[in-house]
């Protein structure tokens, strides 16, 4: 039987960089209907930026060996500092 455990790694650019350009231009579809305004070369700069940044926050998550999701998130200030919170 397969494995069903996830697990979440850091991205990796230079092994990874076009699935997680796919996955980005995905969401634009989601969430504006087309991917008209996405830009590869910028998305490629701002996420090399963010994962300089905190690495841990931009994660592929993998299931079985295969990339199945990615997350892109990072620490805010929270409202209350007794609760963290991700964006």
């Amino acid at each position: 039987m397969a494995n069903p455990d996830l697990i979440f790694l850091p991205i990796d650019l230079e092994k990874h960089g076009e699935i997680a350009m796919t996955f980005r231009e995905d969401s634009y579809v989601a969430s504006f209907g087309d991917a008209k305004l996405f830009d590869r070369d910028t998305y490629l700069t701002w996420l090399q930026n963010r994962l300089d940044q905190f690495r841990d926050g931009h994660v592929h998550v993998w299931r079985n060996d295969q990339i199945v999701g990615q997350i892109e998130a990072r620490p805010r200030m929270p409202v209350n500092p007794a609760i963290p919170t991700l964006s």
